[in-house]
């Protein structure tokens, strides 16, 4: 009976219609092709079909964002297109817009309901200003100015589609942390590899003379360091939560994965930054009548006797004593490569006082100024604060810190209202992340990266959301 009641349905007013649509659809696309195949080129009928099916991806948006996330972490493949630099990041951005088109013209999307979009909106405009009032190279700094603003879309766009989608937030937040202990194997792999002869990419030689350091699917090491030290401190808030929906043995794994490929970057920033997240985390993540956590604070020390006891000497096997080597001057400063950064970062500030209010322009350090014998910087400074304030001064730096601690502030009030186990300790992971990023990207600006603006959308989702449902 049920099966003829559906069959009924089928050829009822309802199945008839939308069997009709289907007809008519595939008619439409049949009349069409056969219309390309007669009268196009192949090179027209490959992008039009290219362009029709990256629009009905983008039409699922979820399924486009988590596209973008993937890109995100894919930072070393690029490719050329009509003489620009294209990231997979960039591209996935393009399929998402594309598909959010029609939610926009319906007005479904309301841009003044992203949080934080003021400072990140006026943070993207004195970059233009002060490309346009002072940079040298005005077109070379307009190009970044511009490339900047789609990094900073990626934070919009991410936040809106992820507020669509409140049932799926916390996989997405799982996903994330599968990539990252991905990110950690596939290094792993292409050290052994590269070890063996075979090249996987997944590595670096010129960080660290007569060292091979781990970079994974990023541009550089000190890129996958800070992913990495982020997605550790989630785990590990995860890890010492109540029940969160992840098994504690799948935390374990991937922290210790983690673990080895943070200390394998050879990044001291990250390293750092690790260490003041782990401190933090004990101290945010506890009991309401408690100073700090217990079971973090057992599982910290455990987590730090490991990495003294087994992690080093183990990965000191793995790099010929690099490591140790590496843990040792962590607060040298007068090694050769950080004199060089220091030398670039002194001239920038030089630079900046002529320029207080608006800086000198978006990526305007002169090139030659920042290649000698122990730097090639480049117009890409090191630190992400002086990055700003040489580029756009004390009221351009101003707008990023408001967008920095804004992601923490609106973070840790969704972690206070939220009495779900998983967004609690996600929320908290989030927090100290955070904090963890902006550490890291005192060694190396993130600012010219997908990765940071989506971490920060989604965690600034994930708060939203859990606050709304306690």
């Amino acid at each position: 009976m049920n099966n003829l009641a559906k069959s009924s349905n089928l050829i009822g007013p309802t199945g008839q219609s939308k069997l009709f649509k289907q007809v008519a659809v595939g008619l439409f696309f049949g009349l069409l092709l056969s219309f390309m195949f007669r009268n196009a080129g192949w090179l027209l009928i490959i992008i039009l079909l290219g362009g029709l099916i990256l629009f009905l991806i983008g039409l699922n948006t979820y399924r486009a964002w988590l596209l973008l996330l993937i890109a995100s972490t894919l930072g070393e493949t690029k490719f050329g297109l009509g003489g620009l630099t294209v990231r997979p990041e960039q591209l996935a951005l393009m399929i998402l817009v594309l598909g959010w088109i029609p939610a926009l013209l319906i007005g479904r999307a309301k841009l003044n309901r992203v949080p934080l979009l003021l400072p990140v909106t006026l943070y993207i405009a004195v970059n233009f200003i002060s490309t346009n009032l002072y940079a040298i190279d005005k077109s070379d700094s307009f190009r970044w100015a511009f490339e900047l603003g789609l990094y900073a879309m990626m934070y919009v766009m991410s936040v809106m589609v992820l507020r669509d989608h409140p049932t799926k937030l916390k996989a997405a937040v799982k996903i994330m942390l599968a990539l990252g202990i991905f990110q950690c194997i596939y290094a792993l792999i292409a050290f052994t590899a590269h070890h063996a002869g075979i090249n996987l990419l997944g590595v670096a030689e010129n960080q660290i003379q007569g060292k091979t350091s781990l970079q994974g699917g990023f541009e550089e090491p000190n890129l996958l360091g800070a992913f990495e030290a982020a997605i550790g401190i989630m785990l590990l808030a995860l890890m010492t939560a109540g029940k969160t929906q992840i098994k504690k043995t799948v935390s374990l794994i991937g922290l210790v994965l983690v673990l080895i490929v943070v200390a394998m970057t050879y990044t001291r920033a990250s390293w750092i930054g690790f260490g003041v997240g782990l401190l933090l985390l004990i101290f945010l993540q506890k009991p309401s009548r408690n100073i700090f956590n217990p079971r973090a604070a057992a599982v910290s020390i455990a987590l730090l006797t490991t990495v003294f006891v087994i992690a080093i000497p183990f990965t000191n096997v793995l790099t010929g004593g690099g490591i140790s080597q590496r843990v040792n001057d962590i607060l040298n400063f007068g090694t050769e490569s950080t004199v060089g950064r220091i030398n670039v970062e002194k001239m920038a500030l030089d630079r900046w006082e002529n320029a207080v209010m608006l800086g000198n322009g978006t990526l305007s350090f002169p090139k030659n100024l920042a290649i000698s014998e122990s730097s090639r910087a480049g117009s890409w400074l090191y630190s992400s604060v002086i990055q700003s304030l040489h580029d756009t001064g004390i009221i351009g730096l101003g707008f990023l810190l408001w967008f920095n601690a804004g992601v923490v502030v609106i973070v840790l009030r969704g972690y206070r209202r939220t009495k779900d186990p998983f967004y609690r300790a996600s929320l908290a992971g989030f927090a100290v992340a955070s904090v963890v990023i902006f550490i890291a990207s005192q060694a190396s600006s993130f600012l010219w990266l997908g990765f940071p603006w989506i971490f920060a959308a989604l965690a600034v989702a994930v708060a939203e959301v859990a606050a709304q449902e306690s």
